[in-house]
């Protein structure tokens, strides 16, 4: 008889835990995914809707059920098809059983000649996105063209090309934009150091001189510079944009 109530007992325990172990993965399986994304060539309040829409039901079909705990953000960025021109920005689990996911899209920037008289364009990030047939293939979605970079080979662009991205961002960030105001940009490679310069529309040029480094202070000096140039100047020369010896960043127009 103790026997029997002990296996009885036993049973009973079984059972519990696997209603409870039940009852876990029920309430605590994934059943709402909650996607922001932000975007700059959706051009309709539809168009970015159905984007998000495609999104939320491919992270679904990748994550729905499963156990919240278990849910990674590389699960997640797996999901997403258009990979290479949107990524997860942000991840956060909402317990029970939501998902909080921001997109966003990476931002053509600028395209450097490839081999074989193809363009490859980059990103913010100075990372490259896609390989374009011709010049005219490597516009930006907005129908703006990217910003064409020279003077370095296909080869040695993945070297350059945060730097360079850097220097575009800070350029944007001080003149309020770079391919409006830019009509293309040279990078000279040196054995000392590294100068882009950026060929404005109206005739000047800015070259940055060792532009890896106070990019941004740098750029701004220029701008002070051409600030103060008179409407003819401002139609053609040079700013050189540099750190003195001294520490001290300058411009000087020549």
């Amino acid at each position: 008889m103790k026997y029997i109530i002990k296996i009885a007992v036993l049973f009973i325990c079984v059972v519990m835990l696997a209603s409870v172990a039940i009852g876990v993965g029920v309430i605590f399986a994934v059943r709402n995914v909650n996607v922001t994304m932000y975007s700059y060539t959706c051009k309709t309040d539809n168009e970015a809707q159905a984007k998000i829409a495609e999104f939320k039901n491919a992270i679904l079909k990748n994550v729905k059920g499963k156990l919240i705990s278990s849910v990674t953000e590389e699960k997640v960025k797996s999901a997403l098809s258009d990979g290479n021109y949107f990524y997860v920005a942000e991840f956060k689990k909402v317990y029970p059983c939501t998902l909080n996911v921001t997109i966003k899209e990476h931002k053509e920037v600028f395209y450097c000649a490839d081999v074989g008289g193809a363009y490859t364009v980059y990103d913010e990030s100075g990372s490259p996105l896609r390989v374009a047939e011709n010049e005219e293939a490597a516009i930006n979605p907005d129908g703006i063209p990217n910003l064409l970079v020279e003077g370095a080979a296909p080869a040695d662009m993945l070297q350059y090309s945060d730097k360079l991205a850097a220097a575009c961002a800070a350029f944007e960030n001080v003149f309020g934009s770079l391919r409006s105001v830019c009509e293309k940009a040279v990078l000279s490679i040196g054995a000392i150091n590294d100068g882009i310069s950026f060929y404005l529309r109206c005739g000047v040029r800015l070259t940055v001189l060792d532009f890896g480094f106070y990019v941004n202070e740098k750029i701004s000096a220029g701008l002070a510079c051409f600030n103060g140039l008179s409407a003819d100047k401002k139609q053609c020369g040079e700013i050189y944009c540099y750190r003195t010896a001294e520490g001290t960043v300058s411009s000087t127009y020549r």
